[in-house]
């Protein structure tokens, strides 16, 4: 690699990292590997393999070529003929067509000849279950087609992509997905994740029974959520609005049902930023219960949470549940001298010294996760 090919790889490779920061973003990235390959245009995309038109797209460089972009969303996984390549593979429309791989007229009439395009390379650098993350790069009719050194400038681009789509991903782990839904499941409390235009995108199993147990308030319609009575609805409206509107909003709170009802439901709106493109509208998760008493702490929830043992979390929630040692010793078969053995282990990890504190502590830690 040329010296000027090492310092454009260098700034490509920082702009990589940059895009899995808080205050970064992914532009940066488009930019410079757009002025890399002498590309007019470069975009990048993430989203549902099944449904293209539900993606995030960023778009650097020559927008003119890609300015009807939305038009041609819905056809993209038909028509593209870089959708289904397999996860770091990178090649060039020249390529496949030099290889025999036809490319479906369409996506010449409806995206190459419209827009002047010569060329596009491309790569799915992240293709897992239905989600795919892709980049693309394009050069007009004029421009000469892309070279060897451009197709290995982003082969080796892809080590520092994948690592930090990791690292932007961070927290989506779904064994810790697991741990929260049961904690939140043991307050009793529901949550669904919604689109901004209130498309469910995913939704607790508790949140499906309180939904089928208060019908005649809060239903699921067309893969959306609706609330029957009117003022509730303009609530539920009102505080989206204000989320989507405000990015400082952290919250919003509302009841369902009227004051005079014993039935009614509690709710929480919370905004959840997109992790992967920062520019792209946030999700809202909304979190709901009724006033239906709290489940007892499990024994999953305890270890999930608190990085306990079983039998640990045993003499916690035995403390929780306002039993003696000498009682939750009996319950457990052991010894009073093993119980305590698992009682100062339980200090250490939560770094408490009494048991009251470790009550506390711990049940303070679950009531957080259902707090406005």
């Amino acid at each position: 690699m040329s010296e000027s090919r090492l310092a454009e790889f260098s700034e490509i490779v920082d702009a990589v990292y940059a895009g899995s920061q808080s205050e970064g973003s992914w532009r940066a990235f488009l930019e410079s590997i757009r002025k890399a390959t002498g590309s007019s245009y470069a975009y990048m995309a993430y989203g549902n393999l099944h449904d293209w038109r539900r993606c995030t797209w960023l778009v650097e460089g020559d927008c003119r070529a890609v300015e009807d972009l939305a038009a041609i969303r819905s056809d993209y996984l038909d028509l593209s003929p870089f959708a289904r390549l397999p996860q770091d593979a990178v090649i060039t429309m020249l390529e496949l067509e030099d290889s025999g791989n036809k490319v479906a007229p369409e996506f010449y009439s409806r995206v190459v000849l419209p827009y002047g395009i010569g060329d596009i390379m491309g790569t799915n650098f992240i293709r897992q279950a239905n989600q795919l993350a892709t980049f693309r790069v394009g050069r007009t009719r004029s421009a000469c087609r892309y070279s060897h050194d451009d197709i290995e400038l982003c082969r080796l681009v892809l080590p520092h992509l994948h690592r930090s789509w990791e690292r932007a991903s961070a927290g989506r782990d779904p064994a810790w997905k697991c741990v929260l839904s049961e904690a939140l499941k043991t307050l009793g409390v529901s949550v669904m994740l919604i689109a901004p235009d209130r498309e469910i995108l995913d939704v607790s199993s508790t949140a499906l029974e309180v939904i089928h147990t208060h019908r005649e308030l809060i239903a699921i319609a067309n893969n959306r959520l609706r609330l029957h009575r009117a003022p509730d609805e303009r609530q539920l409206e009102s505080a989206l609005g204000c989320i989507a509107s405000d990015p400082s909003v952290r919250s919003q709170s509302f009841v369902v049902g009227a004051s005079t009802e014993s039935r009614r439901l509690h709710f929480v709106c919370r905004p959840m930023p997109n992790q992967v493109f920062i520019d792209a509208p946030p999700c809202v998760a909304i979190f709901f219960r009724d006033e239906r008493p709290p489940q007892p702490v499990t024994i999953q929830t305890l270890r999930g949470l608190f990085g306990l043992t079983t039998a640990e979390a045993r003499v916690a929630r035995g403390l929780i549940g306002g039993l003696s040692m000498a009682q939750i010793a009996a319950r457990n078969d052991i010894s009073r001298n093993t119980a305590y053995g698992h009682l100062k282990a339980v200090f250490g990890k939560l770094g408490v010294s009494q048991q009251s504190a470790l009550v506390s502590h711990v049940l303070g830690g679950l009531a957080s996760l259902g707090r406005e």
